[in-house]
């Protein structure tokens, strides 16, 4: 003879709820938000590092061009001294070069800093030349944005 059937007792399933599925998506929202938030600040800042590092190479590359520029210059033929004419509160600069006997013009017109025309470099603030005659040394100062001032001195 065989056992009767007994029917057996269903044990329901665990399933989630609405309200633990909304907290789910909550916490999840919460997470994915302070990941995009940080990953933007950090593509921004690492944009800004970079933009700031082309500027200052820029700058560097103006420098580098005007010291060239001004170890050439000419001595003047009467007084036996480097012949650089600096005026206009140092925005302009004029110089007698070895190398092809010309004049040589070196300005600052708005917020570009010129060599005969020709930029050398743009977004600049402040440009200024110094020239002591005793010490035969100038002195070139170029300030530029968010980057501050860059200073060289050219002995000619």
């Amino acid at each position: 003879m065989s056992a009767p059937l007994v029917p057996r007792l269903s044990v329901p399933k665990r399933r989630f709820t609405l309200v633990e599925l909304v907290a789910v998506i909550a916490v999840l929202g919460i997470i994915g938000g302070a990941l995009a938030l940080g990953f933007g600040t950090a593509t921004q800042g690492f944009i800004q590092g970079r933009d700031n590092m082309e500027t200052a190479q820029q700058v560097q590359l103006a420098m580098q061009r005007i010291t060239l520029e001004l170890r050439f210059a000419a001595l003047n033929e009467d007084t036996g001294e480097v012949d650089i004419t600096v005026g206009d509160e140092g925005e302009t600069t004029v110089y007698r070069s070895k190398r092809d006997g010309e004049l040589h013009i070196l300005t600052k017109v708005d917020s570009e800093v010129l060599l005969d025309r020709h930029t050398l470099m743009d977004t600049v603030n402040q440009f200024s030349i110094e020239f002591d005659p005793d010490e035969s040394e100038v002195t070139i100062r170029m300030d530029v944005g968010m980057l501050g001032e860059f200073m060289t001195l050219v002995h000619p």
